[in-house]
């Protein structure tokens, strides 16, 4: 048999990669008791219709108001399949129980991200802390001011009057030891 060539894989969902952020997810659709494809959800369905089973039992079509996804089931061909029996007070029900579910699964989403966030600045805080330089942590706002103030004066400094300045106050000897 031929050797048949080797691609790479092709992501479908790129923020399931490592190093991606992910977003929360938001649904685009207007009806949330069809998803705008014009039959009610199935779990929707059974909140209303006992033991539904949507592989045996007709497909109730989505009448909520301001949904006409629906309407493409209407026709002869696909009429016994078709449960016309949800009136729209019924739909305009479901939609709100979904619509009000969608708003919980994205409050515990948020939780659960900002749980995480909170746990990795802790972790930042401690990583931190753990690699301040030694004497830091007890200086006190006034030393901090003073520190800022000296770093700015040497990044500001005429570089000869810097090292006459480590010269005079290392010595001589410094300078000899240290180009060996």
């Amino acid at each position: 048999m031929n050797k048949l060539p080797q691609l790479p894989r092709a992501i479908m969902r790129k923020e399931d990669e490592p190093r991606d952020e992910k977003e929360l997810w938001q649904p685009t659709w207007n009806c949330f008791c069809c998803h705008d494809f014009g039959i009610v959800q199935s779990h929707l369905a059974a909140m209303v219709i006992k033991e539904f089973n949507p592989n045996r039992d007709k497909l109730p079509r989505c009448q909520n108001r301001g949904c006409s996804a629906g309407e493409r089931y209407d026709t002869n061909t696909l009429s016994g399949c078709i449960d016309y029996r949800f009136s729209p007070e019924i739909c305009q029900k479901l939609d709100a129980a979904e619509r009000e579910a969608w708003r919980e699964t994205m409050r515990t989403q948020r939780q659960h991200l900002n749980a995480q966030i909170n746990s990795l600045r802790e972790q930042e805080q401690k990583l931190a802390q753990k690699m301040k330089m030694p004497g830091t942590c007890s200086r006190t706002a006034e030393d901090n001011r003073e520190v800022a103030i000296r770093h700015s004066e040497i990044l500001n400094a005429d570089p000869n009057k810097l090292a006459a300045a480590a010269h005079k106050h290392l010595g001589d000897g410094y300078w000899e030891d240290s180009s060996s």
